[in-house]
């Protein structure tokens, strides 16, 4: 049998050891979720092949709900984006710098620009490039 005190009325007793998670939370009504994603390695071709995917995907978007006037920057722009996201070179300023474009002339598509950006796969070319780029993005897009 435990012996478990109860605390007083508006009092939080709180034990904590053995944590490495890197956030703790007390209180009533609380909710925390920690979300990690561990990426290890180059990507596969197989995964490549599902980044050309969503880059297809993204293209197909911007084809159809660009105006006229703005499609064909759009979408080099989005050729710029492929091109940062290379295995061997990334360039996260050319990344975040389309995001920025498409936050000023194509708000609409943002959230699938920002999808293909951190994408965990491309998230794998940044950090296989090694730890100042992976701060970087991190920096700019989280994670």
């Amino acid at each position: 049998m435990t012996d478990e005190r109860k605390p007083e009325p508006g009092r939080i007793n709180v034990n904590v050891s053995g944590t490495s998670e890197g956030a703790i939370a007390a209180g009533s009504d609380i909710q925390q979720t920690v979300s990690r994603v561990t990426i290890v390695g180059r990507p596969s071709e197989q995964e490549l092949a599902m980044l050309g995917d969503e880059f297809a995907r993204l293209r197909a978007t911007i084809q159809q709900t660009a105006p006229p006037e703005l499609k064909d920057r759009a979408l080099e722009r989005i050729d710029d984006l492929e091109g940062a996201a290379s295995v061997g070179e990334p360039n996260v300023s050319v990344m975040a710098a389309t995001r920025d474009w498409f936050v000023k002339h194509l708000p609409g598509v943002v959230g699938a620009v920002t999808g293909v950006i951190v994408n965990p796969i491309v998230g794998k070319i940044v950090q296989s490039a090694g730890d100042a780029l992976s701060r970087e993005y991190q920096e700019k897009f989280g994670g």
